[in-house]
């Protein structure tokens, strides 16, 4: 089910600002202090985001779609205005806000509970102790017929079709390498 939305924010940054050409999603914090990602409909990609600066007022007007009660609406912007009247300057705050720790949440219901996924959550549990992962047992990711699966709250991907054994392979993007005699291993 899709219904409009509206929010007035300040612009926080781009997903992925390596890709000039193909900016899709953008970054924006309400003026509540809620942090948003927003997916760019077509049209919209192809305006100046890089030359936005951080704290810069926005009024975006798209579409939310629901994924599920216990996952937020996917936002689409449609319209944007820049520098709207009315909104106040973006004050940022003197700390930088703390790095949330990636979460891996993992489906332990019905066919993935079947097919192992609570040794998966153990085995990750278990080896993110060395890493800066949070590991959190989830109801239904609606891909039942592809379990095991998991969602990474790095870019709110899931993961499918994975096994026990997949634990250590979950976790090598947040590793550091081990440093033995000086010399790096990894």
């Amino acid at each position: 089910m899709k219904l409009p939305f509206y929010l007035e924010g300040y612009f926080l940054g781009l997903q992925d600002p390596d890709t000039p050409d193909n900016i899709r999603f953008i970054h924006v914090q309400s003026d509540g202090g809620n942090r948003y990602t927003l997916k760019l409909a077509k049209p919209l990609r192809h305006l100046p985001w890089q030359q936005l600066t951080v704290g810069q007022p926005l009024r975006i007007e798209g579409q939310q779609s629901f994924q599920g009660l216990d996952l937020p609406p996917k936002l689409k912007a449609e319209r944007v205005l820049f520098d709207p009247a009315g909104l106040p300057a973006f004050i940022a705050s003197e700390e930088p806000p703390k790095p949330q720790p990636a979460v891996l949440e993992v489906c332990t219901r019905g066919t993935c509970r079947r097919r192992g996924a609570l040794e998966l959550c153990d085995r990750l549990q278990a080896e993110a102790k060395t890493c800066a992962v949070e590991v959190r047992t989830r109801g239904c990711l609606g891909r039942c017929k592809q379990g095991i699966n998991v969602r990474r709250s790095s870019d709110n991907q899931i993961l499918s079709q994975l096994s026990p054994q997949a634990a250590a392979e979950l976790l090598s993007p947040w590793r550091t390498p081990a440093v033995v005699s000086g010399t790096a291993v990894g």
